[in-house]
C-alpha cells in the first residue's frame, strides 16, 4: 500500500448482511510498504456477537477512508496493490 500523502484508513470486515463489524486502522505514506493484518486483531464497531470476527460469516471487506482520522474536504489517493487472505 502507498498514498499521497500520510494517511491513516480503516479496514473492516462485515458478517450476517453488514449487521455486524469488526475493523482496524493502518497507516500509509508515500513508500510502498507491505501491512500484515491479523483478522485476530480486528475489534468490533458497534454491536457484535462475537469479539472476533466470525470467519464463516464475513461477506464483506471494506476499505474506508472517513472523517475521523483525516480532515474534511482533504484530498488524496491511496494505492493498494495487492490483498490476500493468509493462514
Amino acid at each position: 500500500v502507498m498514498a499521497s500523502g500520510p494517511m491513516r484508513a480503516w479496514v473492516q470486515v462485515r458478517a450476517g448482511s453488514a449487521t455486524e463489524r469488526w475493523g482496524r486502522t493502518f497507516y500509509a505514506d508515500a513508500g510502498m510498504r507491505s501491512i500484515d493484518l491479523p483478522l485476530r486483531s480486528f475489534l468490533p464497531i458497534g454491536a457484535a456477537s462475537a469479539a472476533a470476527p466470525p470467519l464463516d460469516r464475513i461477506d464483506s471487506l471494506l476499505f474506508v477512508i472517513d472523517t475521523l482520522n483525516n480532515r474534511p474536504g482533504a484530498s488524496g489517493s491511496m494505492t493498494i496493490t495487492e490483498v490476500a487472505f493468509v493462514r
